[in-house]
């Protein structure tokens, strides 16, 4: 996925993968392409 979720805290915690970042980079690189 491009998440990954912390279930070893609470409240839950998530965090951007590097193929998350890259996708959100593309997008706001992008901002035409949803």
């Amino acid at each position: 996925g491009y998440v990954d979720r912390n279930t070893n805290t609470k409240p839950y915690t998530y965090s951007i993968t590097p193929k998350g970042k890259e996708r959100i980079s593309i997008l706001e690189n992008n901002p035409t392409v949803v």
